[in-house]
């Protein structure tokens, strides 16, 4: 069973020392980074080693096409569902039709957006005057603006995404807006970077359904006004019968704190890297600045796994608390706030950070 774990420590403010901890078991994935796939030679076929699955013919000159940013890495081998050629990909499903052979319809991805969206649909917006950064959508009357409408616009349009099916919303913790064939989620402590907008990745939820991989979607939680999910609430309140078995107090979930770490696991899953410091050398703690969330003492510890969805959390807590350093952080009296952030990225790893602050 594959399972990762790391820590990070702030001491202090100012900074006045970091603590990396030694026995920190810190496998990282980013090294796959810029050599995402290895082409077989003498064939239209592609294989590709982070999932170690093949794309082939029509489908991988789509892939090219639409990139991996849009597509994510497979998931499935080739199948047939509903009498088509389909395989999943993170981000997206493609299928043929045959019958549109020769045409840019050849291949087309599903409509996961409208599959996955409410059920009941959201409530259309009156039309009004497209403005520079706002336009209306008379198609399925909905608007779009910054930042989404500058990333549909510039990715793809209509023939990638779809038209767009909601307006803007908060919904797990993110800034998200639903299209016919996907779902787009803002970062803002990814500002500036290509990643600022990014994908849900549908793919691998629809695959998980497909083939009865529950993990494959976060489930959302009820009743938690931080809107953490129920991995995450369930995370915490391991970690808090920790603490008070050591008669220690209970640490508190707060909303911004949730969303920090609900960010880190979602950028580690869709980037597919396990690290304290992204790809552009930027931590927890550079986005706890940017949002100007005051602390006193803060720490970060990470663990990934692919356990089936009945144990990935247990495991996760395990693992934990079976490192010293980590344990030390989740059980350390001085911190009183906490966020705890659940994502499943492709192949079904679960990624979990947990945050704590004292003010």
């Amino acid at each position: 069973m594959l399972l990762a774990l790391g820590t990070f420590l702030l001491f202090g403010l100012p900074i006045r020392g970091l603590e990396i901890s030694s026995d920190a078991k810190v496998l990282s994935l980013s090294s796959l980074a810029g050599h995402y796939a290895a082409t077989m030679k003498g064939s239209d076929a592609r294989y590709f080693e982070q999932t170690g699955k093949m794309v082939s013919g029509d489908f991988l000159h789509t892939f090219d096409k639409d990139g991996l940013a849009q597509i994510g890495y497979p998931i499935s081998d080739e199948m047939t569902d509903g009498g088509l050629t389909v395989q999943y990909f993170e981000r997206a499903r493609m299928e043929y039709h045959a019958e549109m052979a020769g045409t840019d319809a050849e291949v087309q991805l599903s409509r996961l957006g409208a599959q996955f969206a409410s059920p009941d649909g959201f409530p259309r917006v009156p039309s009004f005057a497209a403005a520079p950064g706002n336009a209306y959508i008379p198609e399925t009357g909905h608007s779009l603006a910054t930042p989404f409408l500058e990333y549909w616009s510039s990715h793809g349009g209509v023939e990638m995404f779809g038209y767009p099916i909601s307006e803007a919303i908060t919904q797990d913790g993110l800034y998200v807006q639903w299209f016919e064939r996907a779902r787009m989620e803002y970062h803002p402590e990814l500002k500036g970077t290509e990643w600022e907008v990014q994908l849900t990745q549908l793919g691998s939820i629809a695959y998980g359904n497909a083939t009865g991989i529950a993990s494959a979607q976060a489930t959302p939680s009820g009743g938690d006004n931080t809107g953490m999910l129920d991995q995450e609430s369930k995370l915490l309140a391991l970690v808090n019968s920790k603490r008070a078995e050591a008669g220690i107090m209970p640490l508190t979930a707060i909303t911004p704190l949730v969303q920090v770490a609900h960010g880190r696991s979602s950028d580690m899953a869709q980037r597919n890297y396990f690290s304290h410091v992204s790809p552009e050398g930027r931590t927890f703690l550079d986005i706890l600045h940017e949002r100007n969330i005051g602390f006193g003492f803060a720490g970060e510890t990470i663990a990934f796994n692919n356990a089936t969805p009945d144990q990935t959390v247990q495991l996760a807590m395990d693992t934990f608390m079976n490192s010293p350093s980590h344990r030390a952080i989740l059980l350390d009296p001085q911190f009183d706030y906490a966020g705890v952030g659940f994502v499943v990225g492709g192949n079904g790893q679960s990624y979990f950070t947990v945050i704590v602050i004292r003010k």
